[in-house]
């Protein structure tokens, strides 16, 4: 069973007095523009910030430069998809079609391992995707196709009903 892939979000809570200098800071040590979130709860600011490759960098930094009375954080893991069912079109929408044609042997691998990843997901979510299929109108839509394709004496009135 596929698990949905996780994000890492760092929340600081830092006091309202004297936080523009101090946002500007974590921003920087973020390595973002600016926070995912941010709110403000009586005297004191919360910001939320997104995981990147300097998480573990920008965790130690408030470790060690903040002081605990002044400033405190914490580090949760978040799912990056709402759904199973989003995770598979997020999948399918960003898939490397191609991936078979390359000369490096670490794109097939990777392409070989997303399409198995893809294939699970189908076959694991198959009921859930297609509880909201209109079989009759799908039905429809085939007869009609193959009555198009072969010019029979139905195919102005199946084209007529499905229009």
């Amino acid at each position: 069973m596929n698990t949905i892939p996780t994000k890492t979000q760092v929340t600081v809570v830092i006091p309202c007095f004297g936080s523009a200098g101090t946002k500007a800071f974590l921003n920087f040590l973020a390595h973002q523009d600016k926070p995912l979130s941010e709110k403000r709860n009586g005297d004191k600011l919360t910001l939320v910030y997104e995981a990147n490759s300097m998480t573990k960098q920008f965790r130690h930094s408030l470790a060690t430069i903040f002081n605990e009375d002044y400033l405190s954080w914490e580090a949760n893991e978040v799912p990056m998809f709402a759904s199973k069912t989003e995770w598979l079109l997020d999948l399918i929408r960003n898939f490397d079609w191609t991936y078979q044609m390359s000369d490096d042997h670490r794109y097939w691998v990777a392409g070989q391992n997303a399409t198995e990843l893809v294939t699970s997901l189908i076959k694991e979510l198959r009921h859930e995707i297609v509880k909201d299929v209109d079989w009759t109108a799908l039905r429809m839509r085939i007869a009609a196709t193959i009555a198009l394709a072969n010019g029979g004496e139905w195919a102005e009135w199946i084209e007529a009903l499905i229009k």
